[in-house]
């Protein structure tokens, strides 16, 4: 959240000196930035703002898409350049640890090691029968449950409450871990082309990414995510650069594809449990700030 709150501060401060307004600067192009990707992101949250009744879903989809794009482009250099600072500076890095603690004057390693598994039709018929419960769930909170927030959101907010509470067996979590990156190169191509092709506004999208204004606030977003993950961290003896790509930039890119090439640029593919926490809970919270934001949109 510390990312999240400073990325909208800096991104509404440029926004505002740059003539295009605090609240635009935070609703069109920090909010889908750090709103979790496309899917899971930038696709619900258009709905969210046209519950306002002001636009429909497919013209704030056309903005949003675009600030995603960007957003995910300069989070993938900023991981870049944040490898370069912890070669420059190595006390701001634990080079793919996340937490700066020494027992008996040896480093403590948080790497995550992963565990060889094949993923069979077995392991794929169990990760959607989990898929298929919570996406139920999600769908009843949001249609029983008083509260403006997503079905998604709610979705990922159980997936949460039921990791916490060690609901989800080791070998689940062994098996989600092999299948993910194999389900995103099948998945994202064709989402992304049906966005592109029935959702979006190719105008409003070329005349966003071709706005240097635009672009300014874009990256103004990911500076502030990184502030804002990095100095917060630090508070809690996190690495600032671990932290900063974490909690900043895989909260600011495109999801679970934009997690994996934000760590392959920052060489910390160690991360990617981390980075997956920050991607979806991070996307979650955000959708539920945008339901309490809509009263903002003009």
């Amino acid at each position: 959240m510390a990312a999240a709150v400073a990325a909208y501060a800096l991104a509404g401060a440029v926004g505002r000196m740059l003539g295009y307004g605090f609240w635009n600067s935070i609703l069109y192009v920090a909010q889908p930035i750090m709103g979790g990707g496309m899917g899971a992101g930038a696709i619900p949250m258009s709905k969210i703002y046209a519950s306002a009744g002001k636009q429909t879903a497919e013209f704030y989809l056309s903005t949003l898409v675009a600030a995603v794009v960007v957003g995910n482009i300069l989070a993938i250099l900023g991981a870049a350049v944040l490898a370069q600072i912890g070669r420059v500076w190595p006390r701001l890095t634990g080079n793919g640890r996340l937490v700066d603690v020494k027992e008996n004057g040896q480093d403590v390693s948080d790497r995550v090691k992963d565990t060889e598994m094949k993923v069979t039709p077995e392991v794929v018929g169990m990760i959607l029968t989990y898929v298929g419960v919570f996406l139920v769930l999600g769908n009843v909170a949001g249609r029983l449950i008083p509260v403006k927030i997503h079905p998604y959101a709610w979705m990922i907010i159980f997936c949460c409450l039921a990791k916490a509470f060690n609901f989800f067996p080791s070998y689940f979590t062994q098996a989600v871990r092999a299948y993910l990156p194999k389900f995103l190169a099948l998945a994202l191509p064709p989402i992304m082309l049906g966005v592109g092709m029935f959702y979006t506004d190719i105008n409003v999208f070329f005349k966003s990414i071709t706005d240097p204004v635009f672009l300014l606030i874009c990256l103004a977003t990911l500076v502030g995510a990184i502030i804002g993950a990095g100095l917060f961290g630090r508070l809690f003896k996190f690495y600032f650069v671990e932290s900063a790509i974490t909690a900043g930039l895989c909260m600011a890119n495109m999801g679970g594809s934009g997690d994996i090439a934000i760590l392959s640029a920052a060489k910390r593919m160690e991360l990617l449990p981390f980075a997956q926490i920050s991607s979806r809970l991070g996307g979650a919270i955000i959708l539920i700030i945008a339901g309490a934001m809509v009263g903002l949109l003009r």
